[in-house]
């Protein structure tokens, strides 16, 4: 027979219990805008899912970046660096840094959407026979992220 005593929360459930509450707690105070309601009640009967639970996934599954390409970047001012970032909602945001291989900063600032492919256009060069790290930052609606780092030895 079980037994009747509850067992106390691991860390790792405690910790768990807190991010599945903030999650709710998100998707809750999004739902209070009727218009921000409206737009998640239409994407979630697309989905077929609830809004609430379609919001409180966004917070937990933060967006993922699949693809960086740096092959049009040689260390010029106004060079491509391309990324391509997925989230079940929406990428909002996709931030590019990029600095030397020991660490000190080059640049950093936004890049822009187009067809959900972000483009950063660099604004400062790397000095020549340096090597260079970028890296990108990629955010969605509910403020989660994903951070990828490329480093790239001297050319």
């Amino acid at each position: 027979m079980p037994s009747s005593k509850k067992a106390a929360a691991s860390a790792a459930q405690a910790a768990q219990r807190e991010r599945f509450r903030r999650a709710h707690e998100y998707a809750s105070k999004v739902l209070t805008d009727p218009l921000a309601r409206a737009v998640y009640a239409r994407l979630g009967r697309e989905r077929g899912k609830p809004s609430n639970i379609l919001l409180a996934s966004n917070y937990l599954n933060p967006p993922e970046i699949q693809l960086v390409d740096v092959d049009g970047y040689h260390g010029g001012v106004g060079e491509p660096i391309r990324v391509a970032a997925y989230d079940a909602i929406e990428v909002v945001a996709v931030r590019v840094s990029i600095r030397t291989g020991d660490g000190q900063p080059v640049e950093s600032g936004d890049a822009t959407s187009d067809h959900g492919v972000w483009t950063y256009r660099t604004t400062a060069a790397v000095p020549a026979g340096t090597s260079w790290q970028v890296e990108i930052v990629a955010s969605n609606r509910a403020e989660q992220t994903d951070r990828v780092v490329r480093i790239h030895p001297l050319a």
